[in-house]
C-alpha cells in the first residue's frame, strides 16, 4: 500500500511538468535543475522533450496502476 501510494504521488507530480512542456516548450529549456537530464538523454528540441515526457507521465501513470 505504501509503494502504490508513492508510485500515485510520482504520477501525480508528473502531470504538472507534461502540461508546463505542452503549453510552452521552449521555457523548459530554460530550467536549470533539467538540463543534465536533457543532456543525458539527448534531448535537443522542444518536441523530443515533449514526447519524452509523454512517455514519462504514461509510464508513471500505469505503474501507480499495476
Amino acid at each position: 500500500m505504501i509503494i502504490a501510494s508513492f508510485a500515485e504521488v510520482i504520477s501525480l507530480g508528473s502531470l504538472i511538468p507534461f502540461l508546463g512542456a505542452l503549453t510552452n516548450p521552449e521555457k523548459i529549456f530554460s530550467n536549470e535543475f533539467l538540463q543534465p537530464i536533457f543532456i543525458f538523454f539527448g534531448l535537443h528540441n522542444s518536441n523530443e522533450v515533449v514526447i519524452f515526457l509523454m512517455f514519462a507521465f504514461c509510464f508513471f501513470s500505469v505503474l501507480s496502476g499495476v
